[in-house]
């Protein structure tokens, strides 16, 4: 009877340590990417820290410029098609650099996206902060440029980011597909062969 009951425990065991083996482990073959993180900063709407260098947000007010300079912020990138004057003196009056990259949400353009993504590039000790009006439309297209391009994200990750963030498909319908073919473009695209070294998208 004793061992009868052993052999019974050690063919359990045995079994058990088959199927064990034989499941596969997700965790290590999945790579999970983490979207930004939406915090609250005084003057500034929809903030979010995309990466300890990387961050994202509406058209700051003059409390907001005053807490990115005490966050470390060095840069300051405006994708708006007006009031970069007005915002320069802010800027530059609170300590930090400010970067002019204007475009339109229906008319997006390579050039500004190889601009935006050399600008992080020639910068990485430094910490940068991108914005439109709102911080969800273009701002959002800024930072999925950033993901599929250093960060290898699929469209799918980066899309459901901007999602996160408010993007409006119909007030910015022509995003959609730009964001689909963004790895095509990267690959493709004059405007990238200087960057292309760098970028892990367009391997």
């Amino acid at each position: 009877m004793f061992w009868r009951k052993r052999c019974a425990v050690f063919f359990v065991l045995a079994a058990f340590v088959a199927v064990v083996s034989n499941k596969p482990i997700e965790s290590s073959a999945t790579t999970h990417h983490a979207p930004a993180q939406r915090t609250t900063v005084v003057g500034i709407t929809n903030f979010g820290e995309v990466t300890s260098h990387l961050y994202r947000g509406g058209q700051p007010k003059r409390a907001g410029y005053e807490h990115l300079k005490k966050m470390g912020i060095d840069i300051v990138v405006d994708v708006r098609l007006s009031g970069k004057d007005a915002e320069k003196q802010d800027v530059n009056k609170a300590g930090m650099k400010f970067v002019s990259m204007p475009w339109h949400c229906l008319f997006p353009k390579d050039r500004v996206f190889a601009q935006f993504l050399k600008l992080l590039h020639d910068n990485p000790e430094k910490k940068i902060f991108v914005h439109c009006r709102y911080g969800d439309d273009r701002t959002g297209m800024m930072i999925a440029a950033y993901r599929m391009a250093i960060e290898g994200w699929t469209t799918e990750e980066a899309r459901n980011e901007m999602e996160k963030f408010g993007f409006h498909r119909m007030v910015c319908p022509s995003l959609v597909p730009y964001e689909k073919q963004f790895p095509s473009r990267l690959k493709g695209s004059a405007a990238f062969r200087d960057l292309k070294p760098q970028l892990a998208g367009a391997k």
